[in-house]
């Protein structure tokens, strides 16, 4: 090798080394196109060529890895949040795992095995037979018996962009000094606010889910989270009997429940603020 040729060679590395210390990324995104052409493109320059168009073609290929993300995310906000913001769901999908390897419930079966209603043919005071709920899941005059812990369409609720239907109670001090089911059964016990017909499942998120339909087919009470059922899909019920216990079931971070009030319009139940029905 002359010694021209040697100083030639000499100048490159020294002008890939200067490259490489004013543009680290840009030579090794250069090197990995090069490689690649080389591996898929058996022509020649191709890899010069492609590094000559890079401004051009990344974008591209970034677009059509991309659109596919996108599109899959959009259409978990617009269909999988809202069905799961209307459970009352305020925990994370690791916790949900978590319940599922350890056997916290089936997902979307239908259970018609309710547990053994040790409050048989008991109704707790201050109910009436209505279509239309008046009352606390609870019982009580009004809240006296519970506390709040997340409002209709709550805006805590942010991630699920505050899809909350329900309103989420939890007995108080008062509620165990006074509640008779619960001095009955020492459990923390959920009462039917409107007279009809029950549904029992366990929903997608492993929670246990009682839902009573009024016997006029306009207003649906939905229960949910419950540690217990005590009654089967069919079981018709009477406002103030017990429909299960308090639980954590599904999606929980903690013992509560979840109340709805849903009123048909059309072929539709649509959800309505429960607490425009608790007196």
């Amino acid at each position: 090798m002359s010694t021209l040729e040697q100083l030639g060679k000499v100048g490159s590395i020294s002008k890939n080394v200067k490259r490489f210390v004013n543009d680290p990324i840009g030579v090794i995104t250069d090197g990995i196109i090069y490689v690649i052409a080389i591996l898929f493109i058996p022509i020649p320059f191709a890899g010069d060529v492609l590094i000559e168009l890079k401004h051009i073609i990344i974008p591209v290929v970034v677009a059509f890895v991309l659109i596919p993300i996108v599109s899959i995310g959009l259409i978990m906000q617009v269909v999988l949040i809202p069905i799961v913001a209307a459970h009352g769901i305020k925990t994370t999908i690791i916790t949900y795992i978590n319940k599922i390897i350890s056997g916290g419930g089936t997902e979307g079966g239908v259970n018609t095995s309710p547990t053994t209603n040790p409050l048989n043919g008991y109704r707790e005071g201050g109910f009436s037979d209505t279509n239309t709920p008046t009352r606390n899941p609870f019982g009580g005059g009004g809240y006296s018996w519970t506390t709040i812990t997340a409002t209709f369409m709550d805006p805590s609720y942010g991630f699920f962009n505050g899809v909350h239907t329900g309103l989420d109670l939890v007995p108080n001090t008062n509620y165990y000094q006074n509640s008779g089911a619960y001095k009955i059964s020492q459990k923390p016990i959920v009462l039917a606010t409107i007279s009809g017909w029950c549904m029992f499942y366990t929903d997608i998120f492993g929670a246990l889910v009682v839902e009573v339909i009024s016997s006029d087919n306009t207003t649906k009470t939905v229960y949910m989270h419950l540690a217990q059922s005590f009654v089967k899909t069919g079981d018709i019920i009477t406002a103030g009997q017990p429909v299960g216990v308090m639980g954590s079931t599904g999606f929980s971070t903690g013992m509560h429940l979840h109340y709805e009030v849903r009123k048909k319009i059309g072929v539709l139940w649509v959800p309505l603020n429960p607490a425009g029905f608790i007196n």
